[in-house]
């Protein structure tokens, strides 16, 4: 895995992750849209959307988005969490918290 924080992107063994939104609200939450390009060239890229509330974890949210617009719709309104673990999805969130 290999970070890259000025790129916001993350270079991991089967996929590059990058940063493709973050957005904070009053309340102190925060929701950052991630696009997955696998290296795979048979698979298209997707964007994955993640939701944080203050003192707590990231979460991953239900879906997976072909259009950045309905990525960024859906990290705003999605309420279905799903589970999620992948090293560099954590460290691209980690930078996603240090830009805030």
């Amino acid at each position: 895995m290999i970070p890259l924080p000025a790129c916001r992107t993350v270079l991991g063994e089967y996929a590059a992750y990058q940063l493709a939104h973050t957005g904070h609200r009053m309340t102190g939450q925060a929701e950052a849209v991630a696009l997955v390009t696998p290296y795979d060239h048979a698979h298209r890229p997707t964007y994955l959307t993640f939701r944080h509330d203050p003192g707590q974890p990231w979460q991953a949210l239900a879906g997976e988005r072909a259009v950045l617009a309905d990525a960024i719709e859906a990290a705003e309104h999605e309420t279905r969490v799903v589970g999620m673990s992948a090293p560099e999805l954590a460290v691209l969130l980690d930078m996603a918290e240090t830009a805030r």
